[in-house]
């Protein structure tokens, strides 16, 4: 009978289960157990290692006037640029903003009320990964577009955003 013993690491790139882990795989021995442990970045942290891509700044004041100049039909463009720029902070395929334009059109505005709720929910995810407290963002977002205040939401979700891209102008 023969027992062929394999090493750690064979010539085909198979790594045992059992082998220890190699230096390359550990982490930096100089991170802070309870900042990895917590996802919380230090004050230290770049920019780029919670944003995948800040966005730009709008002007909350000529935003909310042109809203209401046009009686709310600039509302769904603004939300698309709510919802294209979390898209690029969060460097993912979640929130589709081509998709819930669409959608916000042929609901008459219903898919409007979800996204009132969906991306301040983002924003709380990117202030979480700021090391921001978090706040109710989502839920008095939610409230204000059951009213018909759904701009004063918008408002509210560009000043977070702008906020957010401020600090990470300041931590590049």
């Amino acid at each position: 009978m023969r027992i062929l013993v394999a090493s750690a690491e064979d010539s085909s790139g198979y790594r045992s289960v059992f082998a220890s882990p190699s230096a390359a795989s550990e982490e930096s021995p100089y991170a802070s157990p309870s900042m990895r442990e917590w996802g919380v970045p230090s004050p230290w942290t770049p920019a780029r290692a919670f944003f995948g891509e800040p966005g730009s700044e709008r002007n909350v004041v000529l935003y909310a006037v042109v809203s209401v100049f046009t009686c709310g039909l600039f509302n769904p463009i603004w939300m698309y640029l709510i919802g294209r720029d979390l898209r690029r902070a969060l460097a993912r395929d979640e929130p589709r903003p081509g998709l819930d334009l669409l959608l916000i059109y042929i609901t008459c505005g219903v898919w409007g009320i979800y996204l009132l709720y969906k991306y301040p929910s983002l924003i709380t995810e990117l202030k979480r990964r700021a090391g921001l407290p978090e706040g109710d963002l989502p839920v008095i977002s939610l409230i204000l577009g059951l009213l018909s205040l759904g701009v004063i939401s918008l408002v509210l979700m560009q000043s977070e955003l702008n906020h957010l891209w401020r600090l990470a102008e300041r931590r590049t």
